[in-house]
């Protein structure tokens, strides 16, 4: 029976399993397979080649590839790998050129390999001779991601490849190798990030910054003079903000709650963590209570709990009309400051469960273990953001009681949006008074 075209041939020699194709065939189409003594013919390339021993199989690559072969580690045959032709190891089509548009982008690049060891990490080595290791799961990141961009009609595929690329690496290799470069060629990294910027607003751009600059700031790369101004920039940012939203929201607690969560360590800064929204009541049948937690807890450099709870800038603080020629706080904020007495009350007592719950939500927010996450919770403190105090400021005798009357508090710290806006203000001209 005449053997079909095209084919593919295996030839076994010292331990070592050559498989041979006809250069002109379709590997997209189907093989057949015949043990052959003897080398290539001249009408044949190397597919591929199985080192049983060393469990290394070598891939043939087209010229398209920035490496004429890439390697498949720790494994036998190419059964049970996704993402190739069965029968000569090639990348499928669309995949392989998802992937070659990447690879050609990593500069140096003189050897790839996936290594489907379970234990695997993808890793980097070299600076000019470049080679690069995927482990499996890695690689099939980058299977699931060309596939959801080629179902999704996504644009850019290859930017979305050399992004995960990227993210795969600075996750398991630069916090190892604090000297290693990146591996994309600074065109590719320039259109990749000049492309995302034209597609996100001010505030995404303002955090991304923030994060840069407080990654620095933790390895010792900033000095006073970056620090006095970027600090001084960051805080003319949050001042404009601030009394922007001062004037367009005076009533919208939402706002000022993603405002104060996005900013809190910047305006106090002896605050390293921020959570939002927890609930702290246990074994507490009080229905509103327990339908409105605390706004914020945040975690001190000490690492004391405190709550934050907050109304807004409207909030009205004293009566307009005196009792026995007294003024007195309003019931938003009596009621308030009352709120937080039970919050701070079953936090304390149940400060076991409490611990336990904070750690875990600190944890997942910040991307920590929870056992490097160390909390006190012995007589926790809160804070009261409510009102201005502009509005009582002109009667003297109204101010004087609410002064008074917010120094009752044993355990909660009253204090106005405008007296916040005032400390980032003095904050600012403290920065400013040297000369950059």
């Amino acid at each position: 029976m005449q053997r079909p075209d095209p084919y593919v041939r295996e030839y076994a020699d010292s331990g070592i399993k050559y498989y041979y194709r006809k250069e002109f065939m379709d590997e997209s189409r189907g093989e057949e397979f015949e043990l052959l003594e003897g080398p290539k013919n001249n009408d044949e390339t190397l597919a591929y080649k199985i080192d049983i021993e060393e469990k290394i199989i070598t891939v043939s690559l087209s010229e398209t590839y920035p490496v004429k072969t890439y390697d498949i580690l720790n494994k036998k045959s190419l059964s049970g790998f996704y993402g190739i032709y069965r029968k000569t190891g090639s990348f499928v089509r669309g995949f392989g050129t998802f992937l070659g548009q990447i690879l050609n982008d990593i500069e140096g690049l003189k050897y790839f390999a996936i290594d489907c060891h379970k234990n695997s990490k993808s890793r980097i080595t070299g600076r000019k001779n470049i080679k690069l290791f995927l482990s499996l799961e890695d690689y099939n990141h980058f299977r699931d991601l060309h596939s959801y961009i080629t179902n999704t009609h996504k644009v850019n595929s290859k930017y979305e490849g050399e992004s995960r690329l990227n993210e795969i690496l600075n996750k398991k290799i630069f916090a190892i190798d604090s000297s290693f470069t990146p591996i994309m060629s600074k065109r590719t990294l320039q259109t990749f990030v000049y492309r995302y910027l034209e597609n996100i607003d001010k505030r995404e751009l303002f955090n991304i910054m923030f994060n840069l600059y407080d990654k620095a700031n933790e390895l010792g790369l900033v000095n006073e003079l970056v620090f006095k101004k970027f600090d001084s920039y960051r805080l003319n940012w949050i001042i404009e903000e601030y009394k922007k939203n001062l004037r367009n929201y005076p009533s919208d607690e939402i706002k000022w709650q993603k405002f104060f969560e996005d900013t809190f360590t910047t305006i106090y800064p002896n605050y390293k963590y921020i959570i939002r929204e927890i609930d702290t009541i246990f074994n507490f049948k009080d229905t509103e209570a327990n339908s409105r937690p605390v706004d914020f807890i945040a975690v001190d450099m000490y690492n004391n709990i405190e709550l934050i709870e907050l109304k807004t800038p409207s909030v009205k603080l004293m009566s307009s009309i005196t009792n026995r020629n007294n003024y007195y706080l309003k019931s938003d904020c009596t009621k308030a400051c009352t709120q937080l007495e039970k919050y701070l009350m079953r936090l304390e007592y149940n400060s076991n469960e409490m611990y336990k719950l904070i750690r875990k939500k600190i944890s997942k927010k910040y991307g920590i273990t929870q056992k490097c996450i160390e909390l006190s919770i012995i007589r926790p403190k809160a804070k009261l953001i409510i009102g201005q105090v502009k509005s009582i400021i002109e009667n003297e005798n109204k101010y004087n009681d609410f002064q008074m009357q917010r120094q009752s508090f044993k355990n909660i710290e009253l204090i106005t949006y405008d007296e916040i806006y005032n400390g980032l203000v003095e904050l600012k001209n403290e920065l400013n008074k040297k000369a950059f």
